[in-house]
């Protein structure tokens, strides 16, 4: 691997590289796993809850990074509960409900969002 290049990601991420990752909070065990990831230069990045478990500091750094990963043409599909970081980051929503797409969101506000879903859990109770 190239040192420069984990140097470079470590800088975001601040892990203590000389320690044993068994010893890493559950937080700095996602940002390892995060800069392993982001080492292989992919095309396409799933991210599943990235944000869960990390502190301030690396979300604000994740969400950087997930910016340039985009303006790279990189494809980055994220899965999370924080509509919030969602609508910041993502150019589509998808709304998934009992494994299917429920409906799709472009350029919609959080509030138009959050209606939605809140009207789908009030029809079903």
């Amino acid at each position: 691997m190239d040192a420069k290049a984990i140097d470079s990601l470590n800088k975001a991420f601040q892990l203590p590289l000389e320690r044993f990752a068994s010893d890493y909070s559950t937080g700095m065990k996602k940002k390892l796993a995060l800069m392993s990831l982001l080492l292989q230069d992919n095309d396409l990045y799933i991210l599943d809850e990235p944000f869960n478990g990390v502190d301030l500091y690396g979300c604000i750094q994740l969400k950087r990074i997930i910016r340039e990963l985009k303006n790279k043409g990189k494809t980055v599909i994220i899965s999370s509960h924080l509509i919030n970081t969602l609508h910041e980051l993502c150019d589509e929503i998808d709304f998934l409900d009992s494994h299917t797409i429920r409906k799709r969101y472009i350029h919609a506000s959080i509030d138009e969002i959050e209606q939605d879903i809140l009207n789908k859990e009030n029809s079903n109770m």
